[in-house]
């Protein structure tokens, strides 16, 4: 049984406190780069794309991906094209890792 090709497909939406999202790095990468590099996430761009959008008002954040579009490459959210696929958003935290929890 593929899990691969069910539909709708789903992504991972994780909720963080301001400034603690994960970062993920490989061990040979430069720390330096590593600290000072992304400090966005899905859900800081989230908040950006309400001010951005008025049609973003009234979407809930784990509804977000059905109507808004990732971009990979600019690391925020553009406004999905009617017929470009669904997409379900899977909220997610990790409680009780790392500090100020």
């Amino acid at each position: 049984f593929e899990l691969h090709a069910n539909l709708p497909h789903v992504m991972r939406l994780a909720l963080h406190l301001e400034g603690r999202q994960s970062v993920v790095f490989r061990d040979t990468s430069d720390l330096e780069a590593v600290l000072n590099g992304q400090k966005h996430s899905r859900l800081t761009r989230w908040f950006r794309a309400n001010e951005k959008f008025p049609s973003a008002h009234c979407i809930m954040f784990s509804n977000f991906p059905d109507k808004f579009e990732w971009d990979k490459s600019r690391h925020e959210w553009k406004e999905r094209l009617k017929g470009h696929g669904t997409m379900i958003g899977h909220v997610y935290s990790r409680v009780g890792i790392g500090f100020g929890f």
